[in-house]
């Protein structure tokens, strides 16, 4: 059986916007380094549900420049 992390709804916002009152981005960081350093052993990271709050096309780009670190 594969170990398969999930990050859901993730809802990015552009920088320094919060949303109550949390940094989206700064989780979303803080979750994919645990993930990388307590479970090398996953086979996948997976992204599901809204992964921007209200679609914007930079916040996509700053979505890409997350998982691309």
């Amino acid at each position: 059986m594969q170990k398969l992390l999930v990050f859901t709804d993730l809802h990015l916002l552009p920088k320094g916007e919060t949303l109550i009152g949390l940094d989206p981005g700064a989780r979303l960081a803080q979750g994919l380094a645990h993930a990388t350093e307590r479970h090398r052993d996953a086979a996948r990271i997976i992204l599901t549900g809204d992964l921007t709050h209200n679609a914007d096309p930079p916040v996509y780009a700053c979505l890409r420049r997350i998982l691309d670190s």
